[in-house]
Order: C-alpha cells, then structure tokens, then sequence
C-alpha cells in the first residue's frame, strides 16, 4: 500500500507492506513526519504513534529534533505506563523533564523527588538520574535537550534512596513546584513560570509554563532559536503567518528560529501551554 501526501506543492509517497487504515490525526503526523527536513513548523499529536520505546513499557514521541530540521534542539513527550521506568542514564547535554499527567518520581544520584502536574526539573550534564512511575496511572512526561541528536548512556543504579522535597543549594539539579513557582504576568491575567533558564542552571535550553484563561490570546514575537510549544491541558489555537493548528492535550508543535505566532484559548477554561527554546 502506498500513500501519497501533498505539502508545498510537492508529493511524497510512503509504502506499506500491509493494508493500513489512517483516521485524520495520523495522516496529520505521518504527512509532517514523511516532510520532516523542511525548515517549517511542524505538529505531532499526542496520541500518534510512537517514535521509539525507551525501554519495557516507554513510549517516546519527538516533537522536534534534527531528524526533523531543528537545530539544537530535541523536545518529545514519553508515555509512561504504571510500574515501569527508565533506568539511571547520563547524557552529555543537560535534560529538563516536566510532568504533562499524572505524577512520576525523578531520581538524581539517588536523590527521589515525587513530580506532580506541571512540576519541573532540570539535570546537568554527566549527572547520573533515572525516572520512574511509581502510580497506578499513566504518566506523560514533557522532555528537552540542548542538542538535535540527544544521546545516553545507562549505568547501573548503586545509588542510595533518599526522599526529598525541595533541592537543595549544593546538589546539581534544579526543582521547580508547580504549586510554589514564581509566576510573572506576560500580558493580562496571562501568567508564565520558569521551567529552566540560565539563571536556574540550564545550559543551551529555557522554558516555562503558560496559563492562558479563557479567550484570551498570547502573540509571541520570532527568536532567533527554535523552539516548541505543547499543551498541557486544555485546547489552543496556534497562528503561524496565515496557518492554523489546534491543539488539544499532549500535542507539541515546532516553531523554528526567525517565526512569530500566537496562541489563543477558544476555550472555557484556560489551558496550560509549556514553551521550549534553544539558547544561543
């Protein structure tokens, strides 16, 4: 079986061994992915199929890498399912990892700390961390790298378990709570909280949690470095130049360097936007 999609005035063609049904939101992805080294916004769905599993259990999805045309930059979402983990691993960039559902526990050096909705840490390079979900629910994790191709490697957990709340002044990572960030306006009862940024110890990454309420729209002016965005909760309308993209949960779309857009909740609650960037 063969499909053909049309994008920019050029077709692509994917075969498949097999008959294969698609409904709208995998045509959507497959048809982003099949042009992924286009220089253009890109959206993934939440609930597409996924990229790799990380381990037993593990689903990632990229929402943007090099294999898809960012530059220094790699945000996915990983689909944990209840019991399962991702084992202590290093990279040799820093990691910055939030909580879109449910809850998950991150370990540092042995360090546990319990991550709920929307909370935030950030891990430094060649820091030896692992993540589990230790509920009885599903956890989706929102991830990002400084880096277009993230690599790791796994090392063996001989670390000693030690249950934290907060971090602490003289250990590497970096905590941030949901439920205690310092929240910024950025325009009229549109409110924004650091995720990770240099001030925090974040290196070539920042981002941060939006709230939107209700009808409200938050125009954001082009950087220079790519960047994504993803939806937490809630619904949002994305404007890039004359292009629309509604996104509901768990969906990410990438927005590269030199692009303005804006994000409006058509909605009756707010929703929740979390943003990624390369730093230069």
């Amino acid at each position: 079986m063969s499909v053909v999609f049309t994008h920019c005035g050029e077709s692509h063609g994917i075969a498949f061994p097999i008959p294969v049904r698609f409904d709208a939101r995998t045509v959507c992805c497959l048809h982003i992915r099949n042009c992924c080294m286009n220089r253009d916004e890109k959206l993934v769905r939440g609930d597409a199929i996924a990229d790799v599993q990380l381990a037993p259990g593990v689903e990632i999805r990229f929402f943007c890498s090099g294999s898809t045309g960012a530059q220094r930059l790699t945000v996915c979402s990983a689909t944990m399912a209840p019991g399962t983990e991702i084992p202590y691993h290093t990279h040799p960039t820093g990691e910055g990892i939030s909580v879109l559902e449910g809850a998950a526990s991150a370990y540092v050096e042995g360090r546990r700390y319990e991550l709920q909705r929307l909370d935030a840490i950030y891990v430094p390079m060649d820091t030896p961390h692992s993540v589990r979900n230790e509920s009885d629910s599903t956890a989706t994790l929102h991830t990002s790298f400084p880096t277009g191709s993230p690599d790791r490697e796994f090392l063996e957990d001989n670390f000693t378990i030690e249950t934290r709340l907060e971090t602490e002044a003289n250990v590497a990572e970096h905590l941030v709570r949901a439920a205690t960030a310092t929240r910024r306006p950025v325009r009229p009862e549109i409110d924004y909280w650091d995720f990770f940024c240099e001030q925090t110890g974040a290196a070539g990454i920042q981002g941060g949690n939006t709230v939107i309420p209700p009808s409200a729209t938050l125009p954001c002016p082009a950087l220079a470095t790519d960047r994504c965005i993803a939806v937490s909760s809630g619904n949002a309308v994305v404007t890039v130049q004359d292009q629309q993209y509604e996104l509901t949960a768990f969906d990410g779309l990438f927005v590269p360097g030199g692009t303005s857009y804006q994000v409006h909740n058509p909605g009756e609650v707010s929703v929740d936007v979390i943003g990624v960037s390369a730093c230069e």
